[in-house]
């Protein structure tokens, strides 16, 4: 999976090591570290973060997410509107 991101990333013009930041299974403070390196955090559209929106909102990083009809896809949107 990450090779496949990295190509069609770097098809995009990024840069795959400086740009994505990929981790193995760590403990939740050092979760929150990773996170907290981030500028921005992207959002996918048809199945949204969960908890991971509330971990980057805790970790004090944008987020930017478009909510769609389902309820799978609407559930950032709600966490960050819960969060102003």
């Amino acid at each position: 999976a990450v090779a496949n991101l990295c190509r069609e990333s770097e098809a995009l013009g990024f840069n795959c090591s400086r740009d994505f930041i990929f981790t193995a299974h760590v403990p939740f403070d050092v979760h929150l570290q990773v996170k907290s390196r981030c500028n921005l955090s992207l959002d996918t559209l048809q199945y949204n973060s969960h908890g991971t929106a509330a971990d980057i909102l805790w970790a004090g990083v944008p987020l930017v997410s478009l909510p769609n009809v389902t309820m799978a896809s609407r559930v950032a949107a709600s966490i960050l509107r819960g969060s102003l």
